[in-house]
């Protein structure tokens, strides 16, 4: 996905989007759901609603998981936008320390 990227820095490219995109309740609903998709592969809505810990009856779980998994902010194109917008912040930043380091450099020599 990001040549020469290792996982490490992906996964923190994807928590900055998200932190900073989303409300901390709703950062935490996509922490649960992420967990639960990763142990349980194959699930419908009614097997993340029985599964997510979240002290309410089931049809409010099922309500809030679908609320939430409709919410604009997920949109795949959004999400995509932010997390490149984010990529290349770093990457300008990263141009523009190495940049002024060779001025430096060439100012001292």
């Amino acid at each position: 996905m990001f040549p020469g990227l290792s996982a490490t820095l992906r996964e923190q490219f994807y928590q900055t989007v998200f932190e900073t995109h989303l409300n901390t309740c709703q950062y935490l609903t996509l922490q649960l759901l992420i967990l639960l998709l990763q142990d349980h592969r194959n699930v419908s809505l009614s097997r993340l609603a029985k599964l997510f810990p979240q002290p309410i009856k089931y049809e409010s779980r099922v309500r809030n998981i679908q609320r939430f998994l409709n919410l604009l902010k997920l949109s795949a194109k959004l999400l995509w936008f932010l997390t490149i917008k984010q990529i290349i912040k770093q990457e300008v930043h990263n141009y523009q320390r190495i940049y002024s380091a060779k001025i430096s450099t060439k100012t001292l020599g």
